[in-house]
């Protein structure tokens, strides 16, 4: 799959070509093996950690939620995703009592609504990364199958 045809398959402003762009080029062969190691490595860190969060939204640790979504922000970002990394800075600041702009949330001590807001946050930052794996995954497979050709 060219550039443009994942670029086509990817939702609106979800990634930053140039910064996935520079990974591919940092591939030394036409394994293709860096910048795939790097891609799939963060999705199976994605669900890793968004299972824990789920654990920890049903112990109600918001400050673990908080740990996690921002150990998780780093790497989407290294890979180019744009949506991702906004919607776990969003799970990260509502699980601090935070707005979207980390100002203190004045319903702060409201715990049920604190666990509401990341909830739906976690659940969109979720369904975020999963828009974008699926391409990506096409996008590596049609790589491998122009080199077995």
């Amino acid at each position: 799959m060219a550039m443009t045809k994942l670029e086509g398959k990817l939702p609106s402003g979800s990634l930053d070509f140039s910064v996935f762009e520079y990974i591919i080029s940092l591939d030394d062969s036409d394994e293709n093996d860096f910048g795939q190691d790097i891609v799939f490595g963060f999705f199976e860190r994605a669900e890793e950690t968004f299972n824990s969060i789920e654990e920890s939204l049903e112990e109600k640790d918001f400050e673990t939620i908080s740990k996690y979504a921002s150990c998780l922000r780093e790497p989407s970002e290294a890979i180019g995703l744009i949506k991702v990394p906004d919607g776990l800075l969003k799970v990260e600041r509502y699980s601090l009592g935070q707005n979207e702009d980390g100002t203190e949330a004045p319903d702060s001590d409201d715990l049920d609504l604190r666990l509401e807001r990341v909830r739906e946050a976690c659940e969109t930052v979720k369904k975020d990364c999963g828009d974008v794996e699926g391409p990506f995954r096409e996008f590596y497979e049609e790589l491998e199958d122009k080199k077995d050709d």
